[in-house]
């Protein structure tokens, strides 16, 4: 029996909790800077600044690797552990507010205790969303100014295909057109 939320209901939790999750870190650094904590505005704008993402797992919970995943010719071991840490970083709920990039670079490194740097987590999603492994299902924005905030990824147990990934990721054919 499938208990899983309707994915329109699970993005829009995820876009939610990452919003909630912004507010937080904002009342956070409003605290510390009445309470003279010595933070100076440029930490402050740096930690504003830092985008944040949400994943939804689509599919069924457990905490295997899909064989479909392993065996793709498509990824290097870079993206299927990107795949995998996704997943293990996601709540018992399938939604989660996911980490920065800074926070995905220490588990990304091509050796231990070497961080992975941005552009390879960058290519790594890129990577997984035109194997459609992954898909951009929102991109949260500031209410006032607009301002991109993070995104709602949606990790799939198998790639999905070509009209559900347009479905799900509006901007697909445009990613797909400037890998091309």
């Amino acid at each position: 029996m499938n208990r899983r939320p309707p994915l329109a209901v699970a993005i829009n939790a995820a876009a939610g909790t990452l919003q909630n999750h912004l507010l937080l870190q904002q009342m956070k650094l409003a605290q510390q800077q009445n309470a003279g904590s010595g933070s100076t505005p440029s930490d402050t704008e740096s930690v504003r600044d830092e985008p944040y993402a949400g994943v939804v797992f689509s599919g069924n919970p457990h905490e295997t690797v899909p064989r479909g995943l392993l065996l793709d010719d498509r990824l290097s071991p870079l993206e299927r552990n990107v795949w995998q840490v996704f997943r293990l970083l996601i709540n018992g709920d399938g939604v989660t507010a996911f980490p920065s990039y800074e926070k995905l670079r220490p588990y990304l490194g091509s050796s231990p205790g070497k961080s992975a740097s941005k552009e390879t987590v960058a290519k790594a999603l890129t990577v997984l969303r035109l194997t459609r492994w992954l898909s951009l299902g929102q991109r949260v924005r500031d209410s006032v100014s607009g301002r991109v905030q993070g995104n709602v990824y949606i990790l799939h147990d198998e790639p999905v295909g070509c009209a559900e990934a347009m479905e799900i990721d509006h901007h697909y054919m445009q990613l797909v057109g400037q890998a091309l």
